[in-house]
């Protein structure tokens, strides 16, 4: 078995997941789906595009913004709004299904936490009691 070999099998079976621009380490005594993974090792501030058209938050910004305008013209920015909400597609998704259901145990599991690291591009993933101790001992300093 050739060094590299050696090397390969080694960041396979134990060592961080490299994804991109991403590594997710994983200090917990969590191990996560490959799902799982591929979304911790996203950037922390990715956003999911929403299931529905948010019509509510749309409606809500457009009342705001029409409310110093003349009322005709209000009126007539109010009705073509809800012409095109009414005829507004879903969105596209941008993660899978299985994506998805990640990431709501992610969410449920109160077990863990999910976090950048101090330095590097790295996403870690700790046990809550570790992190719970790891914060006192950084603010009793």
């Amino acid at each position: 078995m050739t060094k590299f070999d050696k090397l390969q099998r080694k960041t396979t079976d134990e060592g961080p997941i490299r994804d991109g621009r991403r590594t997710v380490v994983n200090l917990s005594s969590h191990t996560s789906s490959d799902a799982a993974t591929q979304i911790i090792a996203r950037e922390m501030n990715y956003e999911l595009a929403p299931k529905l058209v948010p019509k509510e938050d749309i409606i809500e910004a457009v009342e705001a913004s029409v409310r110093h305008v003349p009322q005709p013209e209000a009126e007539k920015i109010r009705q073509e709004t809800v012409r095109v909400l009414a005829h507004a597609k879903h969105p596209m998704q941008n993660i899978s299904e299985e994506e998805r259901h990640a990431i709501k145990e992610l969410k449920n599991n109160s077990q863990i936490v999910v976090t950048q690291a101090d330095k590097g591009n790295a996403t870690v993933v700790l046990d809550t009691l570790d992190y719970d101790k790891w914060m006192e001992d950084l603010l009793s300093k």
